[in-house]
């Protein structure tokens, strides 16, 4: 048999091995983690909430075997004869209705993820409120170095997407970036909510709130553009024309003077 040939088509390349690097590898010392200290108000907290957890009353055994017969015996008779018993033994301690100990037999977790489909503050989790408190303490101290203070007294909560402009981490970036603070969950403390569009539930829900008791420390819920803007201009701007949330039947001077806000007319 002949051997192989390449043809005109062809051609022979010859492969040769890398050249060997001249270079020497350097050790690249990390940097130590830093020990979180907790302010004295949020310590005590942390302190209280522990010794609440250590003090919780344990039952006898003897009682939680006469409970746990009773509900063996109440499994065995009738739907109608069980309800009947739950309703001519209210108050006592084997009643499922006054005295549940459902809590105690429920293995409670707290959830780092926020969305529709997870709630955050369960009333089932005592340390809710302490763990968030924390966690907000500890994001707090691992924010970038702040550059200006335009939005310094803003506390903000994003609302679902940002837009094409800018994406969410960007935002709570430039938010923090310039004296802001960024939180995960709204609360009472929000000042600006974030968003680019909202339910017809929430809207309405939202206006319908805007008269009541407390309306003046209600969140102002403006477009991602106030941010943006407010940071170009090195001031902040008014929050009349980025509003999400128009009221119809809600008066105000640029209505009753025919006009509109900055922000609308610069988009005309």
């Amino acid at each position: 048999m002949s051997p192989l040939t390449p043809t005109s088509s062809q051609e022979i390349i010859l492969l040769s091995p890398p050249q060997a690097s001249s270079s020497t590898l350097t050790a690249t010392a990390l940097p130590k983690p830093v020990a979180f200290q907790p302010s004295p108000e949020l310590k005590t907290k942390i302190v209280r909430h522990i010794k609440d957890d250590k003090s919780l009353p344990l039952k006898p055994e003897k009682r939680s075997r006469m409970i746990s017969d009773d509900r063996e015996r109440e499994a065995k008779m009738a739907r109608s004869r069980q309800t009947e018993r739950m309703m001519t033994t209210l108050g006592k301690s084997n009643n499922p209705i006054t005295n549940s100990d459902l809590y105690s037999r429920t293995e409670h977790f707290v959830s780092c993820a926020t969305g529709h489909q997870q709630s955050n503050r369960g009333g089932g989790s005592a340390g809710a409120a302490t763990y968030w408190e924390v966690r907000n303490a500890k994001m707090a101290e691992q924010v970038r170095e702040k550059k200006t203070s335009i939005l310094a007294g803003c506390v903000m909560y994003i609302n679902g997407s940002t837009g094409p402009k800018v994406s969410n981490l960007q935002l709570q970036h430039l938010i923090t970036q310039n004296g802001g603070r960024f939180v995960p969950l709204q609360s009472s403390s929000c000042t600006h909510i974030i968003a680019g569009n909202l339910s017809g539930t929430k809207a309405q829900k939202h206006i319908n709130g805007q008269g009541g008791r407390g309306a003046s420390r209600r969140a102002k819920v403006v477009r991602v553009d106030w941010v943006l803007d407010s940071i170009d201009k090195g001031m902040k701007v008014s929050e009349a024309g980025y509003s999400v949330i128009h009221d119809p039947s809600q008066t105000n001077l640029f209505n009753a003077f025919g006009t509109r806000p900055k922000a609308e007319n610069l988009d005309t």
